[in-house]
């Protein structure tokens, strides 16, 4: 997914960078996490986006784990939740485990983009009648 979807200037912007960066580093690292530790028969990777927020779920049918038994400091996805914030956003982890029926990991990355607009808008005023992308979904299976 390309941040020029959002708006064609948003990554030439430090904000942008961040957005940017941390998609990418969550993503892989959940893919990562998925490939090395979950035991997994799949992984969903759902992008949506609105005018104000950009949502990214990634989701496995893993062996799951106990987010309260490891610490945060070692694991790759402390440092997702960095970044995230980095860019304004945030992360929420939910993992249940096996035999549970609905075991697995669900990562969630939420950055808002109205700020971001907000700011483009400011520093480049023709802009302003850019009308907004539709709300869309986009679903990938592995």
């Amino acid at each position: 997914m390309a941040l020029d979807t959002f708006n064609s200037e948003l990554e030439q912007t430090e904000e942008g960078a961040k957005i940017a960066e941390a998609v990418a580093y969550t993503i892989t690292q959940s893919l990562l996490n998925i490939y090395n530790h979950a035991g997994a028969t799949f992984a969903l990777i759902r992008t949506r986006h609105t005018q104000d927020m950009l949502e990214i779920e990634i989701i496995d049918d893993g062996r799951g784990f106990d987010p309260e038994h490891i610490s945060s400091e070692k694991t790759s996805l402390f440092k997702a939740q960095l970044k995230a914030r980095e860019a304004g956003g945030i992360i929420h982890i939910s993992s249940m485990t096996r035999p549970e029926p609905r075991h697995g990991t669900q990562v969630q990355l939420r950055i808002p983009l109205q700020a971001v607009e907000t700011t483009l808008i400011e520093q480049s005023p023709r802009l302003e009648n850019k009308p907004h992308l539709p709300q869309q979904s986009t679903q990938a299976q592995f």
